[in-house]
């Protein structure tokens, strides 16, 4: 199976900017693409499938009105998908995700005037993510779902400013998103 996902949006953010690890707490605008191709293997005479997919999150936010970021992840999950071929009732899927590649922009040369932009790279952790649903028909769906994301602190890059060097990362951090769907399917 294949899922392509856009999403575009304000959320709740706690965190830092990079000017000096301030802590910030409000909304912070969203918005990205995910790419995400699905295999399952389908038990014979059972109502549980496994799932292995892999896929490319890209998103950007604006943390300030002078600081963004851009994010690149290439993931891979593994979970079990439950009466997922129901023609009508209830269905569900429940995994783990891992951020098997990462890369953040922190746009330095924007934000600071740097005359490098090197790229962060957030540390990998494992996260979980599930849905809960119910198929009214063969073609309308209603769906729960939670996914997220945990970051280990980033490498430290050396960002040049007016002759200077500093030193900037990406905390350790998280995201989870919580969500209801109405889905047609075709």
């Amino acid at each position: 199976g294949y899922n392509l996902k856009f999403y575009n949006g304000n959320v709740d953010y706690t965190g830092a900017t990079l000017f000096g690890g301030v802590p910030i707490s409000g909304e912070t605008h969203y918005r990205g693409l995910i790419n995400e191709i699905r295999a399952f293997y389908r038990m014979p005479q059972n109502k549980v499938d496994i799932l292995l997919a892999g896929g490319w999150d890209r998103w950007e936010r604006r943390l300030s009105a002078v600081q963004d970021e851009d994010w690149n992840v290439l993931y891979v999950k593994l979970g079990a998908e439950f009466n997922a071929a129901t023609r009508q009732g209830i269905f569900g899927g429940v995994g783990l995700k891992y951020p098997a590649w990462t890369r953040e922009n922190g746009n330095f040369g924007d934000v600071f005037g740097a005359s490098n932009n090197p790229r962060l790279r957030p540390g990998k952790d494992f996260s979980l993510y599930g849905n809960v649903g119910y198929r009214a028909n063969a073609n309308w769906d209603v769906i729960a779902y939670y996914d997220g994301y945990r970051f280990k602190e980033s490498n430290v890059v050396a960002v040049n400013i007016g002759g200077a060097t500093f030193g900037f990362f990406q905390p350790k951090s998280r995201m989870d998103v919580f969500g209801m769907k109405v889905q047609y399917n075709f």
